[in-house]
């Protein structure tokens, strides 16, 4: 879908804060949808993702969810990259490393050109991982410390091996199929042509926001 005249959800207008002339990215887990809008709140494309395999926000390590919620790009990785190349070389061949609906491996390009991390997990998630005691004090002023930063520099990343865990992307993929599915370990999966594209509509600190899986 090209430019539109299609506004914002209405689910989000009381929730979007958007500064200056930025960008910003709805992803909606339901429908498998990553819209960019503009800073006047239209739509200038879609596109069909894959989200993760388990459709409730992400609240812990290894739950294959993809966190719900506002988050922003604190690294964008392109295609030569060491970080694109170590993670399609590091992945290779492991337990969860498999095409939609296949035993087949995800082969070497399993995340495409490139590699857009967000930094999850946000002030919520860290509160919610605190009260439930899955991660202690130390370790919630540790994320919240870091997003204080993250807000006046748009690239600062929470810590990620706490048990809440990291490693949230929006990336490409050898495995077409998958997209337009819950079929991720919790990343948000896109057609890599289609990567290539939406690339040049961010930068490190477009905002993203995440809409829930579960209607």
């Amino acid at each position: 879908m090209g430019f539109g005249i299609f506004l914002i959800p209405l689910w989000l207008i009381s929730t979007v804060s958007i500064y200056g002339d930025a960008n910003f990215v709805v992803i909606s887990k339901s429908e498998h949808t990553l819209c960019v809008y503009d800073s006047k709140k239209m739509l200038l494309k879609e596109y069909k993702v894959a989200t993760g395999l388990n459709l409730k926000p992400k609240t812990k390590s290894g739950d294959r969810c993809t966190p719900e919620g506002e988050y922003a790009v604190v690294h964008i990785y392109g295609p030569d990259s060491k970080k694109v190349k170590l993670n399609n070389a590091h992945y290779l061949g492991g337990p969860l490393h498999k095409k939609y609906r296949s035993d087949e491996d995800l082969g070497y390009n399993a995340y495409g050109p490139y590699m857009m991390r967000l930094n999850y997990p946000n002030q919520k998630d860290a509160e919610r991982g605190f009260e439930s005691g899955l991660i202690s004090k130390l370790e919630y002023e540790r994320i919240v410390s870091a997003l204080v930063v993250g807000n006046r520099h748009a690239c600062s990343l929470p810590p990620q091996k706490t048990k809440l865990g990291g490693g949230i992307y929006i990336h490409g993929t050898s495995d077409p199929n998958s997209i337009g599915h819950s079929s991720s370990n919790g990343c948000i999966r896109m057609s890599n042509h289609e990567l290539e594209e939406f690339v040049k509509y961010i930068r490190v600190g477009t905002k993203i926001f995440i809409k829930g899986g579960l209607k």
